[in-house]
């Protein structure tokens, strides 16, 4: 006789297959609930914790030294007046962006021409007045590479109580669209 046993001599194996495939389908699906919850909380940027009380076994005391800011506001466009003159051809130009600065709540005197024309535009300013015209430079676009102290003779014939005098080159006075002066 032989030690060699048959397949059909083997002794048989009983698996209950319905319930370890229940049980391997019960196991598969928390894998992928947790999975999904894991991909979820790294997406978000939340992080799952567990809530665990240690003991304390020090104090750390921090010293934060105080914090200074500094403002730095700029003029109120009711502190100083604006003269805006056409330098231009432009027909109304001074007077549509005089209306555009009063809209935006400068203090304005009426619109006027230049002496004589001018090939580009200018914000001239008083003495103390810098900050005020680099303002008034930003509100109507113009560079602040345009913005310089008052000339010796001014492009118009008075300047009134103005601190600030916009000068209207071609250029932007061609964006004037309005019919008044």
């Amino acid at each position: 006789m032989s030690d060699n046993k048959s397949p059909m001599e083997l002794p048989e194996r009983r698996f209950n297959t319905s319930a370890t495939g229940v049980r391997r389908a019960i196991v598969l699906v928390f894998a992928i609930i947790f999975g999904i919850v894991l991909i979820n909380s790294i997406r978000t940027g939340s992080v799952v914790s567990s809530t665990s009380t240690l003991p304390s076994t020090s104090t750390v005391n921090l010293t934060v030294p105080p914090v200074s800011t500094t403002t730095t506001s700029l003029p109120s466009p009711t502190s100083f007046t604006v003269q805006v003159a056409n330098g231009s051809q432009v027909p109304n130009a001074a007077g549509h962006f005089t209306n555009i600065l009063r809209n935006m709540g400068y203090t304005v005197l009426a619109a006027r021409d230049t002496i004589s024309p001018e090939t580009s535009s200018y914000v001239y300013y008083l003495p103390g007045a810098k900050a005020d015209a680099i303002e008034v430079a930003g509100a109507l676009q113009i560079p602040t590479s345009s913005v310089a102290a008052m000339p010796a003779t001014p492009p118009v014939a008075t300047m009134g109580t103005a601190e600030v005098l916009v000068v209207l080159g071609p250029t932007i006075a061609s964006q004037a669209t309005s019919t008044t002066s």
